[in-house]
């Protein structure tokens, strides 16, 4: 396996860890009962979604804390980057959130 080939896999294991693109499906497109069948099989999945969140939480904990110590090592160029993907990943947590809450609780 070439050096390309497992920083490849490392990344897509990275975005398999953190979005969940991939276990969800489109209720949106379709006929009425392909939405449905791909929302009841949204409703299924969502029981997954909380280690989705979790996952986020704690590279926001990271973030956090690498931006801390960036500042008081005077790197603020570096502490502005960890601040800025700190909003993002806040961004991220009330997405996952949303989607988990209105998964759980509304039944159409």
């Amino acid at each position: 396996m070439s050096l390309w080939q497992r920083k490849i896999e490392i990344l897509e294991a990275i975005r398999n860890c953190l979005w969940p693109n991939r276990i969800f499906r489109d209720a949106s497109k379709g006929t009425l009962f392909e939405r449905a069948a791909a929302y009841q099989h949204n409703r299924e999945v969502r029981g997954r979604l909380p280690q989705y969140i979790s996952n986020w939480a704690a590279v926001a904990v990271l973030l956090a804390c690498a931006g801390v110590w960036l500042e008081n090592a005077q790197s603020l160029i570096a502490a502005m980057l960890c601040w800025l993907l700190l909003i993002y990943t806040v961004s991220e947590l009330a997405v996952l959130s949303a989607v988990y809450l209105l998964l759980t609780s509304w039944e159409p």
